[in-house]
Formats: C-alpha cells, sequence, structure tokens
C-alpha cells in the first residue's frame, strides 16, 4: 500500500553485477554466503496499478561464477520474516548471428523506445541477437536521437500505428454518439463506423502522414483491430449510415463493408506514399491480414488489398509455441500468395508461455515454409533471456544460409514418419531440411533428397558434418527438431 514500503533483494554471487538505468537509489553490498562473498543488491518495489513493480535491470557477469554458485531473491516489506528463492546460477553465452542478415527482416516490433534507451550497449546486442530492424510509435513522444542513431548504424526503421483507434481518440470525437461512431437510433454508440468519411477521418489520414514524414520509416506495420463492433451494427441494420450506403451501392452488405475496409486501407496507403515523397516508399503491412484466413476484423478481404494497398501477410502466430501452427500458417499462406511476402507476428508469451526452446522451433518453422522475414510481440513476453538465445540459435544456425532462403524453391518434403513435420527450401544443388517430431515420444523416419548423389549434410544445430548418404535416416527425441544442410548432384 501506499503507507507499507518494499524492496527487492537480491543476492548475487561475486562477478555478477546489474545494470539499471532507473532513477531510483539501488543500493549494494559487500555479503558473505555460505563462506563465500557476494553483493547484495536492494531497490524499491513501486506501486503501479497496485501491483509492486521492479525497475528493469540487466544482468551482468564479469566473470565466470564459483560452480554450484546460487542467487537468492526475496522481498523486504515492513519486518516480515521473507519468503527467500534460490536458483543456481548459470551463465548463458547467447550466440552471435553472423553473418548478419540483410534480406530477412528480423524485428520486435512491439518494443517501446524507452525500452531500447534502457538496454546497455543497444546496438551492438540488437545486431547480436540477429535483428535488423528498431521500431518506432511516432504518435507517442518519440525518440529522435535513437531514430537518428538507428538509421545511421544500418537498422531498418518500422513504424508502428493503429490508425482509426488514434481517430477515436481525437479531440472532440471521444464521446459517445459522435459522428465518428455507429449511428443508431439511441445515438449513443461507441463503435468506429467502417463507413465513417467524415472530418476525423481525414485529420486521422493526415496524422498518419504527419508521422510518416516525421520518421521516414523503411516499413509501415498497422495495427487496426476497431471495426469489428460497426460491422456488426451494419449487419444488424442499426447504423443508418452503413445501411443507406449499403443501398446506395446496390451490393448485399458483406460486399458493401469489405468495399469499405478496402477503400480505408487504400486511403491509409495513399498517404503513406504521398508523404514518402524524397525517400523510398515504405513496404506497408497490417497485423494478422493474411490470405490464409482472409477475413479480417469482420470487414477485410486479404484478395481485395493485397499487393495493391498492403504488401506482406501478417499472420498472427501467439500460438503458445505450437511450433505446428507455424508450420501449418506460413505453409498456407505461401501456397496461396505463390511467393515469400510474408512476416508472421510471432510470440513468446502472449496467449499462453511458451518453453523457451520452442522460440527456435517457432523461428525456424517460419523461414524453412515461405516466410521472407519475422516480427515479434511484445518485448514484456520476452521475460528469461532462454527465449533470446533460442530466438538468436535458429538465426544463427541459418544466417550463412539466407539467400538459400530468399531465392530457393519451397519444397513439401516428406519422409516415411508421416506423424512428422518436414519443411524444405532448395535452389540448384544446395538445400535446407527441417524435421520436427512435436510428438509425445521419440521417432524416426527416411528422407529421400532430391539428388541422384548427396555429397554433403551438415547438422546446423551442432555444426557437425555427418556422413553424406541417401536416403538419410533421422532419428528424432521427442519434441525435437533437426536441421541439416545438404549438398548434391
Amino acid at each position: 500500500t501506499a503507507k507499507n514500503t518494499a524492496q527487492l533483494v537480491m543476492e548475487l554471487p561475486e562477478g555478477i553485477t546489474i545494470t539499471t538505468t532507473t532513477q531510483q537509489t539501488v543500493q549494494s553490498e559487500k555479503i558473505k554466503l555460505g563462506g563465500r562473498d557476494y553483493t547484495r543488491f536492494t531497490m524499491p518495489l513501486i506501486l503501479w496499478d497496485n501491483r509492486p513493480q521492479t525497475p528493469m535491470f540487466f544482468f551482468k557477469a564479469e566473470k565466470t561464477p564459483a560452480p554450484g554458485a546460487q542467487a537468492v531473491f526475496y522481498a523486504l516489506c515492513d519486518g516480515e520474516v521473507p519468503l527467500k528463492q534460490t536458483v543456481p546460477v548459470e551463465l548463458i553465452v547467447i550466440p552471435e548471428v553472423t553473418p548478419a542478415l540483410k534480406r530477412l527482416h528480423v524485428s520486435l516490433t512491439w518494443m517501446s523506445e524507452s525500452d531500447c534507451l534502457a538496454w546497455p550497449d543497444f546496438f551492438t546486442a540488437w545486431r547480436t541477437l540477429g535483428f535488423n530492424a528498431v521500431a518506432f510509435f511516432p504518435h507517442f513522444k518519440g525518440a529522435p536521437k535513437l531514430l537518428i542513431d538507428s538509421r545511421e548504424k544500418g537498422f531498418k526503421i518500422v513504424m508502428c500505428d493503429s490508425p482509426m483507434h488514434r481517430m477515436a481518440e481525437q479531440p472532440g470525437g471521444n464521446v459517445p454518439g459522435c459522428e465518428l461512431y455507429s449511428q443508431v437510433p439511441a445515438g449513443n454508440s461507441t463503435n468506429v463506423c467502417p463507413s465513417y468519411r467524415g472530418v476525423y477521418y481525414t485529420k486521422e489520414l493526415a496524422r498518419v502522414a504527419a508521422m510518416v514524414t516525421k520518421t521516414h520509416p523503411d516499413f509501415v506495420f498497422w495495427d487496426i483491430e476497431i471495426w469489428y463492433d460497426g460491422a456488426m451494427d451494419a449487419r444488424a441494420g442499426t447504423c443508418r449510415r452503413c445501411v443507406a450506403g449499403q443501398v446506395a451501392s446496390g451490393k448485399p452488405m458483406e460486399a458493401y463493408l469489405i468495399d469499405q475496409a478496402t477503400q480505408s486501407l487504400k486511403d491509409l496507403y495513399d498517404a503513406v506514399a504521398t508523404s514518402s515523397v524524397g525517400f523510398t516508399m515504405p513496404v506497408v503491412a497490417c497485423y494478422d491480414y493474411h490470405p490464409y484466413r482472409n477475413f479480417h476484423n469482420s470487414v477485410a478481404d486479404f484478395n481485395q488489398i493485397y499487393p495493391r494497398y498492403i504488401n506482406q501477410a501478417q499472420p498472427s502466430l501467439y500460438v503458445a509455441g505450437n511450433a505446428q501452427a507455424v508450420h501449418d500458417s506460413i505453409r498456407g499462406n505461401y501456397r496461396l500468395m505463390k511467393d515469400k511476402q510474408i512476416v508472421p507476428w510471432l510470440s513468446t508469451g502472449t496467449y499462453g508461455e511458451i518453453d523457451p526452446r520452442k522460440a527456435e522451433h517457432q523461428v525456424l518453422e517460419t523461414l524453412l515454409n515461405g516466410a521472407s522475414g519475422l516480427t515479434y510481440f511484445w518485448y514484456g513476453d520476452f521475460d528469461t533471456p532462454l527465449e533470446f538465445y533460442y530466438h538468436a540459435k535458429a538465426l544463427a544456425e541459418i544466417a550463412p544460409y539466407e539467400d538459400l532462403i530468399m531465392d530457393g524453391e519451397v519444397l513439401e518434403p516428406t519422409g516415411t514418419n508421416d506423424k512428422l513435420y518436414y519443411s524444405g527450401i532448395r535452389k540448384g544443388n544446395e538445400m535446407l531440411l527441417l524435421v520436427g517430431n512435436y510428438q509425445k515420444d521419440p521417432a524416426s523416419t527416411v528422407y529421400t533428397a532430391p539428388f541422384t548423389t548427396v555429397t554433403q549434410i551438415k547438422d546446423l544445430r551442432s555444426g557437425k558434418t555427418v556422413p553424406a548418404v541417401n536416403p538419410i535416416k533421422l532419428d528424432l527425441p521427442k519434441d525435437e527438431i533437426q536441421l541439416l544442410y545438404i549438398t548434391g548432384k
């Protein structure tokens, strides 16, 4: 409560320190635990929304701790006896993604600029982890220096925005019954009308254009999830504006609503195009718009807006680490699109916390089934360094084969065990093969590579060359994968 103060205490082995950019005081003192040298760090726990919060901090290893070292965590509050949590200390060496990815898009899009600024040596860390873009929300305060530095250091710029959501927040617009909402008989709706084209709509397009001019982005990612309730009003016949527009169009209501969404996406695209004169037109995409599920927010048909008004498919894959779902979505989109303009939104925690190992599976299933990159929602879901570790591990494994992934033919390989998941990309005499056993038991399979003779097989996860044979027998533990680079003639 406001009257009771609490503190977070971390007792860390000698050589392990913390770095924080918070303005709050972090106290440290040298102590002994079990005869070993430790440092006790103490910092305030602050209340936010009646929940205790710690400031952002990062662990740093200045030297390797002694074998068997442990860390102790607890909270102190008004003299209460603390409940202590003791955990083993293990250093994690995150693989460096090299060579740096130039063609595949890799971003953590839903991450605030303050988070970037708080990360020690952010750009070095970001490049090591394989990210090649930095995200900005220019409708917030913004960080001009971070934007300039990102571009100068070779990172692409992603502008994130939620148009039409912001429209409903304009002064005078965020009151029930405003003209931008469904025009229902009661006059008190707060559902944004998909056919509204009045003054607030015009101001919203101007705001978007100003943000593009301000940011000079390489990518513009929309997040539009606001038309659903208004579309329900239209279908129910209660929005007088939609009903009048549908009657005038001579089309069924479903077709009329699709036309309205298409027009809005066109207007947004045109706002980006007209405000990007003088620099390269950004790639424009929208969260969760893709052909594998081609009716979005109950109004938008992907096939009406791609590739004219959005340039990528962006399936939402917040699937709690379900690699089969990632496999099926990316492959399904690629089959329909016949190109690799697919950049899914992955997650390490939204709608279900993942086993960190699954981050590697998700990334590989994405890139070996037809996607040209990936982005993440959101930074807060990376709540263990192991998730960054497995993300980087996957990218480090495929980084030397970026051109093969981008230019190669997406295969639909099969093996003798049809309960496994097979993915592959081939270009000329080389290919990548990913086999996943996402079952409860160990499994084996035999795969025949599409070459007369196999000349090399490299296990990319271990870095070891294995016997060049064809067919190839694979043994997979439960819930594991194998990733092979194969050459032949």
